[in-house]
């Protein structure tokens, strides 16, 4: 199972996806959201491409929080993921995060907010956040990123520019 993970798209039309961000998308089997759409449409626009799992942002206006939960935990093939969107700086966002989900017993934590690619094992947790496809703002570069669940659920960060 391939899912496509994006977070921080702020856009205000999911017209704006970047073109090799929505070739990505095609060839997932689902999409999560780590939330700051910006827009309703662009989460509604996701929702009808492919099986949808997303929260809400802090940049998200009320239209999608009436939509969205603040976090939530999916279980796929197995394993556990939780979501969310994060908030405050970007230091010290992966324990900020995983205090949301202290009680849960996660194989990923997929979150976003920082803009900045995170792709790494804390313990038992991956902590995943895909940045951004659309801005770069504390990152290199703008990405998204994908999961893949085979015998094991492991994450890769992709370039989008």
């Amino acid at each position: 199972m391939k899912l496509a993970v994006f977070s921080d798209t702020h856009l205000r039309s999911p017209d704006d996806l970047p073109r090799k961000a929505l070739d990505i998308l095609d060839s997932a089997d689902a999409v999560i959201h780590a939330g700051d759409f910006q827009d309703i449409s662009v989460a509604k626009a996701l929702m009808e491409r492919k099986a949808f799992y997303g929260v809400y942002g802090n940049m998200d206006h009320a239209r999608v929080r009436a939509c969205l939960p603040e976090k939530r935990v999916i279980d796929l093939a197995g394993y556990k993921i939780g979501l969310t969107h994060g908030w405050g700086s970007p230091n010290g966002i992966e324990k900020r995060v995983a205090t949301l989900f202290a009680d849960q017993d996660l194989d990923v934590l997929v979150f976003g907010h920082s803009h900045t690619p995170c792709n790494k094992l804390i313990g038992n947790v991956l902590f995943f956040n895909p940045g951004s496809p659309t801005d770069r703002r504390y990152a290199p570069y703008c990405s998204m990123g994908i999961l893949t669940i085979e015998e094991t659920i492991f994450g890769e960060i992709l370039r989008i520019n």
